[in-house]
């Protein structure tokens, strides 16, 4: 029996699944890794490559099989950020993530110079998480980097060119570059002159289910597969994710509550306009992947267990001892209001100064009450955004991903909050997406097929009428004090 990897780089650890001939996920192994304190939150690319090596031996032990009878890998990664690769092909420096703010002076200059060619190639402003930000940090901070950069590569197309030797880029990541043309899905001319991007430094460009290329000689002997096994370009996080879950077509949102929250929905083309955020062409290169960002989402919730149940912290049921605690809160937290903008925010503001904040403290709020604020607070910026986009607003209903979606506090808040019911699938992540664009690649299943299989084994969520009206009032609150 032929089995696929999907690999994904996330922002703090690496998951690897195993999707058998028919399409079922059998195997997952992760492992953790941790960024550099500062500005930059600079990660040394080589954790990544590291944590994909063991991930995939970890896995194909889990159901005791050698890496050499898995047909295809895919790779899928955290979106924005930078890895720079010399001609040596080993990294120049440490690959910049997408949550470092160092870069908010040069695109506050950006802006005000050019905002309104970024709008009209890429649908969104300069903002400190884009790549081309990044590189342009790097070209006024650190230029003996840029000069011996050959070239620069995202997070899961790293992983491909240490699996292929090939630096290739799918199309999907374009859209959280902040060097794309939205429309003709291709690298921005005029953004990379804005930038100082040299046409040579770009990676070449090719659709998330082509083969890039296949395992090297090298690759094969640190990870046991076969050499010349193919790898798939692969994409972006949110891309694979949404293509794990299938929602091309359908009036559906998918939102990944992760360390940031991203909303995405896939349409047709044509729907393509100046409200919808963050487009790029999709896998099937009939639809366009859409959506946006909130900054703050279970990173606002590590924060809260940091702050607050510090004493859990080393606890692997940190998060549901957390809910167990906060079950028993009232809507609206006894009064508590919190705005979520540890980070800034990306999203419609695009404000990397923004700062968080609560509201309505009293000697009678428990810490319970401030994880609940912080629920519902996330849960507010989050429709915030979807308010804001015209795509996603459309979309009727909702499916549910990633780690927020084991809270049992949390998500009743949030479906209450937007009004809308929703499904949790069975399997639903970028790493059994990617997997998924692997099998199809080389013709092992239907993916369409396998993912709404997923789909119909998980769990349907709805919201509470009575709630979500109440909530409509403190929401109200939550936008008048966003301004203050």
């Amino acid at each position: 029996m032929k089995y696929v990897a999907g690999i994904d780089i996330g922002t703090s650890s690496c998951k690897t699944v195993l999707v058998d001939a028919s399409g079922v996920l059998v195997a997952t192994s992760s492992m953790e890794y941790f960024a550099k304190p500062g500005d930059n939150a600079d990660m040394d690319p080589m954790d990544w490559w590291n944590a994909a090596v063991t991930t995939l031996k970890s896995a194909c032990e889990k159901i005791g099989i050698s890496p050499a009878q898995i047909g295809a890998v895919g790779c899928s990664g955290q979106m924005q950020g930078c890895t720079f690769i010399g001609k040596d092909k080993k990294p120049v420096r440490d690959s910049m993530l997408w949550y470092g703010t160092s870069p908010k002076e040069i695109c506050a200059r950006l802006n005000q110079e050019y905002g309104d060619v970024f709008l009209r190639n890429c649908q969104s402003l300069s903002m400190p998480s884009l790549t081309g930000s990044k590189i342009r940090w790097v070209m006024e901070h650190e230029p003996e980097v840029w000069a011996k950069t050959d070239k620069f590569l995202f997070a899961p197309s790293f992983i491909g060119f240490m699996l292929t030797g090939e630096a290739v880029v799918d199309r999907s990541e374009l859209g959280l570059s902040g060097l794309n043309n939205v429309v003709e899905g291709e690298w921005s001319k005029e953004l990379m002159d804005i930038t100082g991007v040299t046409a040579e430094k770009m990676p070449a460009l090719m659709d998330s289910i082509e083969i890039m290329g296949t395992v090297t000689k090298e690759a094969a002997g640190l990870t046991g597969l076969l050499e010349g096994t193919p790898v798939i370009a692969g994409c972006g996080d949110g891309p694979a994710e949404s293509f794990s879950v299938n929602i091309a077509g359908k009036s559906e949102m998918k939102l990944r509550l992760g360390s940031a929250c991203a909303a995405n929905a896939v349409i047709p083309k044509d729907w393509l306009g100046t409200k919808v955020q963050y487009a790029s062409p999709y896998a099937d290169r009939e639809h366009y992947h859409i959506g946006n960002f909130t900054s703050n989402c279970a990173l606002a919730v590590k924060w809260v267990r940091d702050t607050f149940f510090s004493e859990l912290k080393k606890e692997d049921k940190s998060y549901s001892l957390m809910d167990a605690e906060a079950k028993d809160c009232k809507l609206g937290s006894g009064g508590l209001l919190f705005h979520p903008y540890l980070n800034g925010e990306a999203a419609h503001y695009a404000d990397p100064w923004m700062t968080a904040k609560f509201t309505g403290i009293t000697i009678n709020c428990r810490r319970s009450d401030f994880l609940h604020a912080v629920y519902e607070g996330v849960s507010f910026s989050i429709r915030d955004m979807v308010e804001h986009n015209e795509g996603l607003a459309l979309m009727e209903n909702v499916v549910f991903c990633g780690g927020g979606t084991k809270s049992s506090v949390w998500m009743p808040i949030l479906l209450d909050v937007l009004g809308r019911d929703g499904v949790v699938p069975k399997s639903a992540d970028a790493s059994f997406g990617v997997a998924l664009m692997a099998g199809q690649a080389i013709g092992l299943f239907d993916a369409a097929k396998a993912a709404d299989a997923s789909r119909d084994a998980g769990r349907a969520v709805t919201f509470s009428a009575e709630n979500h009206q109440r909530y409509n009032e403190i929401y109200q609150k939550y936008l008048d004090m966003v301004k203050i």
